[in-house]
C-alpha cells in the first residue's frame, strides 16, 4: 500500500519539523533498546500500526481505512538518589512534545494532505524507562483516516 508509506514519511517529516535539530531519527524503531544513545538520547521513530476498514456504499468504489501510527520519543534523565523529580520532569517534557506533534499532525493532515482525510485520537502510553541508558521512552499513537480505491 503506497498510502501507508506516504503517511509514515509525512509523519516523520512533520515530527522532525516540530522537534527540530535537537532530535534525530531512531535506527531501531521496533526495539528502541537496540539504539545507541551515546552523544544524543533525543530520538524519534514512526511505526505503522493496526488497520481497521469499512467499505463505503455508493458510487465511490473506495473504502475508508482507519490506521494507528505509533510515534516513539526518547530523552535522557540524570539518575538521582534524592528523588525522582528529574525523571518526572523528563516525562512531562515528552508528553508536551507529543501534544505539539499531535497538533501539527491534525493541522497538516500528517504532512500527506492528498492522502489523509483526518487525524484522530492521540493516546500516549505510560513512559517506559530504558534503565541501562538512563533514557525514557514515550510512545504516542494517533489514528489516521484515509481512503483507498477498490
Amino acid at each position: 500500500m503506497a498510502e501507508i508509506s506516504t503517511i509514515v514519511t509525512g509523519i516523520e517529516t512533520r515530527v522532525a519539523a516540530v522537534l527540530g535539530s535537537s532530535y534525530s531519527e531512531m535506527a531501531y524503531i521496533a526495539n528502541p533498546n537496540d539504539n545507541s544513545f551515546r552523544g544524543s538520547s533525543n530520538k524519534y521513530g514512526v511505526q505503522a500500526g493496526d488497520i481497521t476498514q469499512s467499505e463505503d456504499k455508493g458510487v465511490t468504489r473506495s473504502f475508508t481505512v482507519t490506521q494507528n501510527f505509533h510515534i516513539k520519543l526518547t530523552t535522557d534523565y540524570a539518575s538521582s538518589n534524592t528523588g525522582d523529580s528529574v525523571k518526572l520532569a523528563a516525562e512531562v517534557t515528552l508528553l508536551e512534545k507529543h501534544l505539539e506533534i499531535y497538533k501539527d499532525l491534525v493541522n497538516t493532515r500528517c504532512g500527506a494532505s492528498s492522502t489523509v482525510i483526518q487525524t484522530l485520537d492521540l493516546s500516549v502510553d505510560e513512559p517506559e524507562y530504558l534503565e541501562d541508558n538512563n533514557v525514557i521512552l514515550a510512545t504516542g499513537t494517533v489514528s489516521v483516516v484515509y481512503r483507498k480505491a477498490l
